[in-house]
């Protein structure tokens, strides 16, 4: 509390000056002290119940002694204070409580009351005297640090003899203070959330929750109380089965485990590391791994036991087991459903279908490699395979409006009828265009325009026009035009004539064939 260690002489004249109705403004500039200080000591002063000019009279000793505030010199008002200032000192010092909840709790209990400002400043004349640092201990498996130190490393490129530098991930467990560390491209979501992924796999599990500083990466907005996640670190988490807690902003004891590790990172690895040149990534990560491993199986300072033992026996146990399938990332994009009930998927330049029902409604897609899902109001609506096909359609006959389904199906089952009266290669094509991907609008456009083909020139030259097709395994309506267009069928039709003139001369011999002196042929064993 008050008995804050200013220097005794610095004590007695700050008393004498209060005394003498000397300004605090000029006491603070004639002892070098602050005024919250000198405020501080007063408002004590007046709880004590004890006059300035009896507190002069006191020795140093006895000064000392009679402000350390012992039970034996405190008064019943102060004796209360310091009752719930112990019972709640660990809310005080982690800040889990507020001052007003701890006054409000104070007032329960108390007959003479202080007021809200004297309590407040007995408080924080009493933090001034702790180090209040506080060691708070992190509870097995609960949270996993991460951060990128902001040094760097590199390695250089053997082709241009360039150097390539690198971004150093890492990631601490805040009980066992285990480590993981890899150089990565950059702080990108592309690099990020792998290189979280392969920490949790180092682990062998997963924490309760994942704390990053607030990079771009993790946090889109931060704030003291409730930070904006990025969407793919949020999905990234969800995948993983933990919670995304990101540090506060301003708040260095959030991420001092990190900070700590990334320090003993400089001290113990990149000292190491530093000392030979690579030529490419993988070689940086296979000396940074090395370097890891001995630092994990290296002792705390003044104790028997590693990061590793601390991590085997306390931490492993407690952490959730990983997923089966390992994390794909996920991108988000907004999209309105169009009037034909597809949404436009501008990274591909591909259409996608949703039910009809969501027509005009903004949608949000997530996306990989592999997978499109769109979502409307927080609700799963359709999921396709990623096709990369531009300015195509993927149908999900299922979305169709009943009266469309009824259309589309009448249409594709007359193509078919259709297709059939000009011959098999024309059926072959009609069926591989509705079987397609395509919207099946598009599907039906252009079969009709194969068979208006059909019906221009002939059903003779279409059909040999869709078996040369057929033949380079196409279907499409502009690619039966252009062999129309060129004639690129007659090669067809004349092949086959040659074919088949082969095919009706290659058992017959010439007539000179049997007036030819028989010449006997030597086996190959026997040439020279």
């Amino acid at each position: 509390m008050a008995n804050r260690r200013i220097e005794m002489i610095d004590l007695t004249h700050l008393i004498r000056q209060l005394d003498e109705g000397v300004s605090r403004r000029a006491i603070a500039k004639n002892l070098n002290l602050s005024k919250t200080t000198i405020q501080t000591y007063s408002d004590l002063f007046k709880e004590l119940e004890i006059s300035l000019s009896d507190l002069r009279k006191k020795s140093n000793n006895e000064l000392y002694e009679f402000l350390s505030l012992l039970p034996s010199a405190q008064t019943e008002r102060m004796q209360h204070f310091t009752t719930v200032l112990k019972k709640y000192q660990f809310g005080i010092l982690s800040k889990s409580l507020s001052r007003k909840e701890i006054y409000d709790e104070y007032l329960k209990s108390a007959k003479d009351a202080l007021s809200y400002s004297q309590f407040c400043a007995l408080i924080s004349a009493d933090l001034k005297t702790k180090d209040v640092h506080l060691h708070l201990e992190h509870k097995p498996g609960d949270k996993l640090f991460v951060d990128f130190a902001g040094k760097k490393l590199h390695y250089i490129d053997p082709i241009s003899n360039k150097k390539i530098v690198v971004e150093v991930f890492v990631s601490v467990l805040g009980h066992s203070q285990k480590a993981y560390i890899e150089a990565v491209v950059s702080q990108k979501i592309d690099d990020f959330l792998p290189v979280i992924g392969r920490a949790l796999h180092y682990y062998g599990g997963v924490p309760q929750a994942i704390v990053p500083d607030n990079l771009k990466s993790a946090v889109t907005k931060a704030s003291k109380y409730e930070a904006v996640i990025n969407e793919s670190f949020s999905h990234f988490c969800e995948h993983y089965d933990c919670y995304p807690f990101p540090a506060r902003p301003h708040q260095p004891r959030d991420k001092n485990l990190v900070e700590n590790a990334v320090g003993k990172a400089y001290q113990y690895i990149y000292k190491q590391v530093r000392k030979t040149e690579y030529y490419s990534l993988e070689e940086l990560n296979k000396a940074i791994f090395a370097e890891l491993e001995k630092f994990n199986s290296k002792n705390f300072s003044h104790r028997d036991y590693s990061r590793n033992d601390l991590f085997e026996q306390n931490e492993k146990q407690h952490l959730k087991p990983l997923p089966v399938e390992n994390y794909k990332i996920v991108r988000f994009l907004q999209a309105k459903v169009r009037q034909e009930y597809h949404i436009w998927f501008s990274i591909d330049k591909h259409y996608y279908s949703v039910p009809f029902q969501y027509v005009g409604k903004i949608t949000k897609t997530l996306y990989n490699a592999d997978t499109i899902e769109i979502f409307c109001d927080y609700k799963r609506i359709a999921t396709h395979k990623r096709n990369f096909a531009k300015f195509s359609y993927s149908t999900n006959n299922e979305h169709l409006p009943p009266n469309h389904k009824y259309a589309v199906d009448h249409s594709q089952e007359k193509l078919l009828q259709n297709a059939e009266k000009v011959g098999q290669y024309t059926t072959a094509v009609i069926t591989k265009i509705l079987n397609s991907k395509n919207y099946d609008g598009q599907k039906i456009k252009s079969g009709k325009g194969i068979m208006s083909l059909a019906s221009k020139l002939g059903n003779d030259i279409i059909e040999l026009c869709c078996k040369r097709a057929v033949s380079f395994g196409v279907a499409n309506y502009q690619q039966i035009k252009n062999i129309a267009d060129k004639k690129l069928y007659l090669e067809i039709e004349t092949n086959e004539q040659v074919s088949k003139a082969i095919d009706n001369h290659k058992n017959q011999r010439g007539k000179d064939y049997f007036n030819k002196e028989s010449v006997p042929v030597k086996p190959e064993c026997c040439t020279s």
